[in-house]
């Protein structure tokens, strides 16, 4: 898989990295608990990562924004306004509906 331009943003701060696809699908999934903080979110990582990995998640990201799309594309995350854009190979694994 490769490389997604990551960024994501609470109410005080947004980070962003190029994280493998994977670690994308975690950060969706860790949505379903409806954080509303980084830290809110990176606990909710704890469901889907080992806990070293969850601690640490965040650290290496750079402050800011990026809308530099890698070539697995582009992902944005905003705990505040509660949008999530994603590539569809990064998140939708299978089957659309309406195309068998």
């Amino acid at each position: 898989m490769s490389q997604v331009t990551t960024s994501v943003r609470d109410a005080s701060r947004p980070l962003h990295s190029k994280l493998h696809a994977s670690r994308v699908d975690y950060l969706v999934a860790a949505l379903g608990d409806d954080p509303e903080t980084m830290d809110e979110l990176q606990a909710a990582l704890g469901r889907f990562v080992h806990v070293e990995e969850r601690r640490q998640f965040f650290d290496a990201w750079q402050a800011g924004v990026s809308a530099d799309p890698s070539e697995g594309g582009l992902c944005i995350i905003d705990l505040e306004a509660r949008i999530l854009v994603a590539p569809r190979t990064a998140t939708c694994r299978g089957t659309p509906p309406g195309s068998r």
